[in-house]
């Protein structure tokens, strides 16, 4: 399945592009997040997947680090 996988890009460091394969029900949920974000209004016309504090640029590398331990966080304290 994953030699048949989509492929995502992203403009990467250098301004190269960035490849990375996701599998088919990643693809879904992405896909539906930009739709509901598209019919929201949350995110702008050819503006990033997960925008930053300013909807024009993408979301920071801080900004993604303090999401997932606040996921985590969320997580530990409901399991327990």
């Amino acid at each position: 399945m994953w030699n048949r996988a989509p492929k995502v890009g992203a403009l990467g460091e250098g301004r190269n592009d960035r490849y990375a394969m996701v599998s088919p029900t990643l693809l879904d949920i992405l896909h539906r997040w930009w739709k509901e974000g598209r019919a929201s209004g949350l995110l702008l016309n050819g503006g990033w997947l997960f925008p930053g504090q300013n909807p024009v640029n993408p979301i920071s590398n801080c900004q993604l680090s303090r999401a997932i331990h606040a996921a985590a966080a969320m997580l530990k304290s409901i399991s327990g």
